[in-house]
């Protein structure tokens, strides 16, 4: 097992930059993919109705596979097998998207209980 060094904070923040390039890169992909001009939910709105759900346990349940990715990914590593950076990009950067489309979910939802109220 290899033992992570001292990252300095330069190469910590060059990191964060790429990651969150990237990211900023697959929404875009994402969004010609999954979304609708209309609703950019759409795809986790139809799997919530189709199992009786709500969004954002559908989105979670999506969210998981990329999950389960990073776990097999970091138990690769610590049994000492090289894996490709552009997949560590692609799984971390799929989380990261997930993670915000379910804090715009509860944005929006929340705004709505507002408008409600």
């Amino acid at each position: 097992m290899v033992t992570l060094k001292p990252v300095k904070n330069a190469v910590l923040s060059s990191k964060f930059e790429d990651i969150l390039n990237h990211v900023n890169k697959c929404v875009d992909t994402k969004n010609i993919e999954y979304a609708e001009e209309s609703d950019s939910m759409i795809v986790f709105n139809r799997i919530a109705e189709k199992h009786g759900i709500q969004p954002e346990k559908a989105l979670a349940i999506l969210r998981a596979k990329h999950e389960e990715s990073v776990i097999k990914i970091q138990n690769d590593i610590n049994n000492d097998k090289y894996v490709s950076p552009n997949l560590i990009f692609e799984k971390y950067g799929d989380i990261i998207i997930y993670y915000i489309l379910e804090a715009v979910m509860m944005l929006e939802t929340n705004k709505q209980l507002n408008e409600k109220n």
